[in-house]
């Protein structure tokens, strides 16, 4: 997790696990979605799914991006 939150070449904005359930789930930011998938490959991470995040609601404040 220290590994992808200090990557130089994607903005890691956050990154939460469960060591039980052996489950991450990174919030990035990326140019595009294929440049993220071959972020994860180089670092043989398997997603199971990536999605875009157009809305942000946080504190009581909605953000569009």
């Amino acid at each position: 997790m220290n590994q992808l939150l200090g990557a130089a070449d994607l903005k890691v904005r956050r990154c939460v696990a469960s060591q039980l359930g052996g489950r991450m789930l990174t919030e990035v930011e990326a140019p595009d979605q294929s440049t993220l998938e071959r972020w994860f490959e180089a670092r043989r991470i398997n997603c199971e799914w990536i999605m875009r995040i157009d809305l942000d609601g946080h504190n009581g404040k909605v953000t569009e991006y």
